[in-house]
């Protein structure tokens, strides 16, 4: 006798079956991503497209009445450094508001690959930081605090923009 449980009556396993057959020729069917990079860029799309908390970011002089949400600053700073770096990737960025919607710091951290020069990729994103900000929030802003700072947070043998670290 074997330890298999009967099935329970009123089951329809033929339809269980039909529907386990559907299910695997459609997932069959999906072409897989054509690399770890398309897969990575498909998460990172996903996730910023989730709702999440944001904050509302005032524009230099002329524009002081628009707002920019630190979202949009986050999803064009991750499209601007992904092909301005060589030798590492964002891992995260954080924005500091303040009250009046003025924008106190910025930080980027980067993940880079072991051995390579890291002033070059950081002064490579530090660069493209000052020329997004630039252009979102007006050249005006330049007037405050040193806003884009760069942290290197961990480092990777492999390539940081498909290699998660923490993996290896």
């Amino acid at each position: 006798m074997s330890d298999i449980d009967e099935v329970p009556d009123g089951l329809d396993l033929a339809r269980g079956e039909a529907d386990l057959s559907v299910a695997t020729a459609q997932l069959r069917a999906t072409a897989p991503p054509l690399d770890a990079t398309t897969a990575a860029g498909r998460i990172r799309r996903a996730a910023h497209a989730a709702p999440r908390r944001t904050q509302m970011v005032r524009a230099a002089e002329p524009r002081r009445h628009l707002l920019i949400s630190t979202s949009v600053i986050t999803a064009v700073l991750h499209d601007q450094l992904a092909p301005a770096l060589l030798d590492a990737a964002v891992r995260r960025v954080v924005i500091d508001v303040d009250p009046l919607h003025d924008l106190q710091s910025l930080t980027v951290e980067l993940v880079v690959r072991y051995g390579v020069p890291v002033a070059d990729d950081a002064a490579r994103a530090h660069h493209t930081i000052e020329a997004t900000l630039d252009d979102l929030l007006g050249p005006g802003r330049t007037s405050g605090p040193q806003i884009g700072h760069v942290h290197i947070v961990d480092v990777t043998t492999a390539d940081p923009r498909i290699v998660d670290p923490a993996d290896e």
